[in-house]
């Protein structure tokens, strides 16, 4: 997130021309708790070769990531869509994102 998700973020409202045309009111990202981010650390040491799907679909991390963007949804916000390099191999958190979003 901090290689691709940030500075989009930051361009898109610090920086863009979209601030500058008034298109966005404000600009979120997801953030965790402390708790999620804690836990996740733990998975990231104990999985050092990446967390497997099912363990990460269990986390809390997810689970808040997927309350945040569904409240996203529902609240109607514009949601900009950074993509998943390829260079990272599929994601569980992105294909969950993509189906909340899209809805598939």
């Amino acid at each position: 997130m901090e290689r691709r998700v940030e500075p989009l973020a930051k361009w898109l409202w610090e920086e863009g021309a979209f601030r500058k045309e008034g298109a966005f009111e404000e600009v979120a990202t997801f953030s965790p708790s402390v708790a999620a981010d804690k836990r996740w650390e733990e998975l990231m040491r104990n999985y050092p070769s990446g967390v497997p799907d099912w363990r990460a679909r269990w986390s809390l991390m997810f689970r808040e990531d997927e309350a945040w963007i569904r409240r996203m949804v529902e609240e109607g916000y514009t949601i900009v869509d950074a993509g998943q390099p390829a260079s990272y191999g599929r994601s569980t958190f992105y294909e969950m994102e993509r189906r909340v979003v899209y809805g598939r």
